[in-house]
């Protein structure tokens, strides 16, 4: 009610399906499944999403963009067989983690720092299924040392 008519604009735009942010994931998204069925098990290769992106888009899409979704462009990159390796590792750690919170095995410190790292890899791999932070490295780097210190915090110290 009280948001400028610029914001009110772009949260509305959000469900447009005939164009905009949606409607380009849709197609985006669909190439890309295409793309994994062309290939299901051990993918196009790593890192050639965009070269094999054309022979797979819709038509009617024009641009050569990565897949908006960091989950089918791992599977349409590295087939089924890598998308379910690392979707195993991430139930593993995250499985044990859950377990050392719920039994409150750390000190008071691990304790908050378990369940912030906790929460915040998994805000990452919410917004994962809409943007594609894993192929950044900057973001890359920062989860898999945010996932390692939480797969290592029963060995820490201090």
């Amino acid at each position: 009610l009280f948001l400028p008519i610029q914001a009110k604009t772009k949260i509305l735009s959000a469900f447009d399906v005939q164009k905009g942010t949606t409607w380009e994931r849709a197609k985006l998204w669909s190439g890309t499944v295409n793309m994994i069925k062309g290939n299901p098990f051990i993918g196009h290769g790593v890192n050639t999403y965009s070269r094999n992106f054309p022979a797979f888009k819709p038509a009617d899409y024009p641009d050569l963009r990565y897949a908006h979704n960091c989950y089918l462009q791992m599977a349409a990159e590295t087939g089924l067989f890598g998308l379910g390796s690392f979707l195993l590792l991430l139930v593993y750690v995250f499985r044990r983690q859950l377990r050392r919170i719920r039994q409150k095995q750390s000190d008071a410190f691990w304790y908050a720092a378990g369940i912030g790292l906790f929460s915040g890899l998994i805000a990452f791999l919410a917004h994962s299924g809409v943007d594609t932070h894993l192929y950044s490295l900057v973001m890359a780097t920062l989860f898999w040392m945010g996932l390692g210190i939480m797969a290592a915090e029963k060995h820490c110290k201090l």
